[in-house]
């Protein structure tokens, strides 16, 4: 496994319901779970191109991070990327090397 890659920080985060000062129930209240570093790999020129004559481009992203025998986090969550919100929408966990685990996560507009 190549560490070196992994050179940016995300945050992996649930939305749930809460209460703010008034006592008034707020939607998408932001609770941190899991902090870590990452790869990020996007799309390939290939499937850019693709997506874009299709007119349905969406900011599909891969993020690589290294191995937890337990995650913390599924596919219900969201991920903090350089100030953007990306929802998971897919988590694969290599179990033969116990080396990455990738989530594939999508923009949120």
């Amino acid at each position: 496994m190549n560490t070196r890659k992994m050179n940016t920080r995300i945050i992996i985060f649930s939305k749930t319901e809460g209460q703010n000062e008034d006592g008034e129930v707020v939607n998408g209240v932001r609770n941190d779970v899991y902090s870590c570093w990452t790869e990020v790999k996007g799309s390939s020129v290939k499937e850019f191109k693709a997506s874009r004559e299709l007119d349905s481009y969406k900011d599909v992203k891969i993020f690589i991070i290294r191995y937890h025998p337990r995650p913390p986090f599924d596919n219900s969550m969201f991920i903090d990327f350089n100030g953007m919100e990306y929802k998971i929408t897919e988590i694969e966990i290599d179990y033969a090397a116990k080396e990455t685990i990738m989530i594939k996560a999508v923009k949120v507009s």
